[in-house]
C-alpha cells in the first residue's frame, strides 16, 4: 500500500477560475518514499490539487493500492468514481481533462485508488502544503 499525500497552491487565487502562478506537490510513502513538486504559470488552485494527484499516481507501481490524502474536498470529490462514489460534476475543460488523465492512468496501471480528506494537522499534508506553496514562486 502507498499513501500519497497531495496538495496544490495558487497565488492570489480567491476565484477558482483564476489564471495565476500555481504549484503542486506530492509525497508517496510505501516500500520506497518519493517526493516531488512543480509549478505552472496559468493555474487555479483546483487544477494544482488535481495535478498533484496526477503526478503522484505516476510514480506508483502497477497493481498497488493507493490511499490519496488531500486537503481538497474538491479534488477528492472529482476522483470519487475511482472507488465507487459518484464523482462531482465539473464543467471546466482543464479540470475535466485532468480527471480523465488520472482515471486513464489509474485504470491502465490497475491501481486501486481510495482517497480521504486530511488537513494540516496531518504531518504529511503539512509537508506537501509547504512544498506546493514554495513551488508557486
Amino acid at each position: 500500500m502507498i499513501t500519497l499525500y497531495c496538495d496544490g497552491s495558487c497565488r492570489g487565487n480567491h476565484d477558482v477560475t483564476s489564471d495565476r502562478p500555481g504549484g503542486w506537490a506530492y509525497m508517496a510513502i510505501g516500500d520506497k518514499s518519493e517526493c516531488n513538486s512543480g509549478s505552472t504559470i496559468n493555474a487555479s488552485n483546483n487544477t494544482m490539487e488535481l495535478m498533484a494527484i496526477r503526478e503522484g499516481l505516476k510514480v506508483c507501481p502497477p497493481g498497488v493500492e493507493v490511499l490519496v490524502k488531500s486537503d481538497s474536498q474538491f479534488a477528492i470529490g472529482c476522483i470519487g468514481h475511482l472507488w465507487g462514489q459518484k464523482p462531482w460534476k465539473v464543467r471546466q475543460t482543464n479540470i475535466v481533462s485532468l480527471v480523465a488523465e488520472i482515471t486513464r492512468h489509474a485504470m491502465q496501471n490497475q491501481l486501486c485508488v481510495k482517497a480521504e480528506y486530511a488537513n494540516d494537522a496531518d504531518p504529511g499534508i503539512a509537508v506537501v502544503h509547504n512544498l506546493a506553496t514554495a513551488a508557486t514562486f
